[in-house]
């Protein structure tokens, strides 16, 4: 109860000051947009995400550099941050690459031109700041009138802007081998096997210690004790973010030893975070999107399975409904079929890559009906197929879209 401006938890706690909350505002407006289609959603909310960033660039670029400027409050809340930061602007760019693509559906060319100045300057000041060579820095605020320097600890949430960006297809932010590097390093400093991962460590940090003060150790271990702890929401995140980067095994791991934690201390539908049943622990779900390699954007479907075995058998959910994704690859041929467990699967455009594409003829069937009308495009050297079907097609509760090549 109570407004956020007004209410004394919410002023006393700083919830409304929070500046990677914006961008999480714009990610999931964007994200329910591209997942389901609805034009009319997106022409509703397209004025209130335009505020929203906005608000940003008006009232929190301290320094005229198009990105927000972090003084302390941000959803790591006991982890201070300052200037320009990995988590707050990764979560930016994040949410200023899905409005330049709202902005080119609806036409409007001025916010295009706008957030796109935004993005490229974002993209290139994240590169110039943060990275050290191994990953993204916590924060660079040299020059800053308050907290001023570097801080390098390394935090597990570092890129997850990328992650977001993956589920819906959207562009990659950095360079693809600073990606998979950071990720790797997030993985050598923060990971033990069989205990869990850490959402934040620094170079010659010890894996764990206790919190208490000790002289002989830098205030920031204190001021930052959300990091030495792991949150089993942000581990199965990041390990969905592993699986879509090729990185399977080492993915897997971490997915056991969340599932061995929990079900030792039998809680395992109870994930204790800052409280019990806590929201957080609900990215599970991108494991299962993330193992299918599926993004979804406008009803395009994109499929790159990741778990190493060719004939395999996956369910999935999609916008209105469930589905088993199921290949089958014998020799030279090999079929993809989605069966539709509920609901209507809508599909403007379907594409697959993986084994068992040998040649370029390619048969599309519902319920072994062949379909007329497709582009069908097959790149053998790619092992990829794209099946554009030219408007909606809907495939009902209990039928099956099959791909046979």
């Amino acid at each position: 109860p109570g407004s956020v401006n007004n209410d004394e938890f919410w002023a006393v706690n700083g919830l409304n000051k929070r500046i990677d909350v914006n961008s999480d505002y714009v990610i999931l407006a964007m994200r329910d947009f591209f997942w389901t289609n609805d034009k009319a959603y997106l022409e509703e909310m397209w004025p209130s995400i335009k505020n929203t960033l906005d608000y940003v660039l008006e009232k929190r670029d301290s320094d005229g550099d198009l990105q927000p400027d972090v003084n302390l409050r941000n959803s790591y809340d006991n982890v201070p941050i300052y200037g320009f930061s990995a988590y707050v602007n990764t979560k930016w760019l994040a949410a200023i690459t899905s409005a330049v693509s709202g902005a080119k559906i609806l036409g409007d060319s001025a916010a295009e031109k706008k957030y796109t100045e935004v993005l490229e300057k974002g993209k290139e000041l994240f590169e110039e700041k943060l990275w050290t060579g191994e990953y993204y820095r916590l924060y660079n605020n040299e020059g800053g009138k308050e907290h001023p320097g570097m801080n390098e600890g390394c935090l597990t949430d570092q890129i997850v802007g990328q992650w977001t960006n993956q589920l819906s297809g959207l562009d990659d932010i950095y360079p693809k081998a600073r990606i998979q590097q950071a990720l790797q390093t997030i993985m050598d400093l923060s990971y033990k096997p069989g205990f869990g991962l850490r959402n934040g460590s620094w170079p010659g940090d010890d894996f764990y210690h206790e919190v208490v003060r000790d002289p002989a150790l830098p205030d920031y271990m204190y001021e930052c004790d959300q990091l030495n702890i792991f949150w089993s929401g942000t581990e199965l995140a990041f390990a969905s973010f592993l699986i879509y980067e090729d990185m399977y095994e080492q993915a897997l791991d971490i997915i056991k030893t969340v599932d061995n934690r929990y079900r030792k201390a039998g809680r395992y539908w109870d994930h204790q975070e800052w409280g019990g049943h806590y929201y957080r622990a609900m990215s599970a779900w991108s494991v299962i999107n993330a193992l299918l390699g599926l993004t979804i954007n406008q009803e395009v479907y994109s499929f790159s399975p990741k778990v190493p075995q060719d004939n395999l058998k996956l369910f999935f959910a999609f916008p209105g409904g469930t589905a088993y994704f199921v290949r089958t690859v014998n020799g030279a041929n090999g079929s993809i079929a989605i069966k539709v467990l509920s609901g209507q699967f809508l599909c403007k455009q379907l594409n697959y890559s993986g084994p068992g594409i040998e040649e370029e003829d390619v048969n599309v069937l519902i319920d072994n009906e062949p379909v007329q009308d497709v582009n069908k495009k097959t790149d053998v050297s790619s092992r990829s197929i794209s099946i554009d079907f030219n408007k909606t097609t809907t495939i009902n509760t209990g039928q099956t879209l099959q791909i046979n090549f």
